[in-house]
């Protein structure tokens, strides 16, 4: 009877461990970034394709590239990217802008509730990649030449994660949490296309239509937060945020067409948003444009709300390079290495600037 007993519990304590690691695999380790990426690798390897080749000559091998994503995965995660670079691809090598303005229309609604890893759109580039998922995605495989993995390059156990690895899983998850999302993606898209082929009534129009205040406080609030971690050096860079280029965009577009009190009105709500939290590179951005139109007074206020903010991300990486490996200098001293003397640098022109603007 005993033996029975420990048979039963023998039984039973193998399949609850067995089904324990089962859930364990699916919920932990595939759920990291750089896990999933490799398990998905043969389809969104084919958005690379050529990727940093913008020319017109190797677009037709781009284009088959992802026409084999939306053909043959398009219940994927990657179908609508796919889909947005074929489109901007349409506008940018194809010379069919309405053709790729339709598409893009098509795309917002069959995707409503994607996210992307499309950035935007630039005439020689085509829709653009966000640069920090290309970097490091490429890196984690290499494929055969019909597709299959040759070699993955995934990251180390959780407690053995380098201090580089941690911050690209922080810039991952974070953009999982609060991405971008394909339909607003879409439409600056749109915008962009309009803008380029000189019908600036239709892109202004898409523009107002895409920036939303209240979401891109949101937004600018979540980056600042996950952005002052230890690990949130990437997110502080940039996430080439929509609503960053739509305000900027639409700043421009109404001064082109001699709405200066709308440029400046939009300009000064852009101004309150970045502000609070106060976002340097952003803040820099704005107050050059300001200075290019001859608003000192508002370009030098933009510039000493950046200042705190680039003193702080100077003290960041400092504390940052603590953690690397460097040669030379460097090694010795964490403020002679990575980004850290370029942040000196930029720090003494914009105190330049703001005295400038004193006189």
């Amino acid at each position: 009877m005993l033996t029975r007993y420990i048979i039963l519990y023998s039984a039973i304590f193998t399949t609850i461990f067995a089904l324990s690691q089962s859930c364990k695999t699916a919920e932990e380790p595939d759920l990291r970034w750089d896990k999933q990426m490799i398990a998905e690798a043969p389809i969104w390897q084919k958005l690379l394709a050529g990727c940093w080749l913008g020319s017109e000559e190797r677009w037709p091998e781009k284009k088959s590239a992802l026409e084999q994503i939306t053909d043959k995965w398009p219940d994927s995660q990657w179908a609508d990217d796919a889909a947005l670079m074929l489109a901007g691809g349409k506008a940018a090598f194809e010379d069919d802008p309405n053709g790729a303005i339709d598409d893009s229309r098509q795309i917002i609604r069959m995707y409503p509730d994607d996210n992307t890893v499309v950035v935007q759109w630039a005439p020689q580039q085509g829709s653009v990649l966000d640069p920090t998922w290309v970097h490091y995605a490429r890196a984690l495989v290499l494929l055969n030449p019909e597709g299959t993995i040759r070699k993955s390059y995934p990251f180390s156990s959780p407690g053995r994660l380098s201090f580089s690895e941690k911050e690209q899983l922080a810039y991952f998850e974070h953009l999982d949490k609060y991405p971008r999302k394909t339909a607003t993606v879409a439409k600056l898209i749109i915008a962009q296309i309009y803008a380029y082929n000189n019908d600036l009534k239709h892109a202004t129009g898409v523009l107002e239509n895409i920036v939303d205040p209240q979401q891109y406080q949101t937004l600018l609030k979540a980056d600042a937060a996950a952005g002052s971690t230890p690990h949130g050096t990437y997110i502080r860079r940039g996430l080439g945020r929509t609503q960053f280029h739509a305000y900027m965009s639409l700043i421009t577009l109404y001064k082109w067409q001699g709405e200066s009190e709308k440029a400046i009105a939009t300009a000064d709500e852009f101004s309150s948003l970045i502000t609070n939290p106060p976002n340097y590179r952003l803040l820099k951005v704005l107050g050059d444009w300001y200075a290019e139109h001859g608003l000192k007074t508002k370009a030098k206020t933009q510039y000493k709300h950046a200042l705190p903010g680039l003193e702080r991300e100077i003290e960041l990486n400092i504390e940052r390079n603590k953690h690397l490996d460097f040669a030379g200098p460097a090694a010795d001293d964490p403020s002679k290495g990575g980004l850290v003397p370029n942040l000196l640098r930029e720090k003494e022109e914009l105190e330049c600037l703001i005295a400038e603007y004193k006189q």
